[in-house]
């Protein structure tokens, strides 16, 4: 799955959390998406914001919560 998601221009740190994203199957916090990539908050949301913008990543609000799948 890396190479076809590095074909598609994708960063390794964006590879990382989509395969996050993945591993935790559904709607997940940034906090699980953290704790799975063990990368920097900063680095994960920032990311999280690109591949929402590529269209990878869909951003939910629950309960004054955001949630990404």
């Amino acid at each position: 799955m890396k190479s076809t998601l590095k074909d598609l221009g994708l960063t390794p740190n964006e590879i990382s959390i989509y395969e996050a994203l993945v591993k935790l199957k559904g709607s997940s916090s940034a906090g699980d998406i953290i704790k799975l990539s063990n990368l920097h908050r900063n680095i994960v949301y920032d990311c999280l914001a690109h591949l929402a913008t590529k269209g990878l990543v869909q951003e939910v609000e629950k309960n004054k919560k955001k949630f990404f799948n």
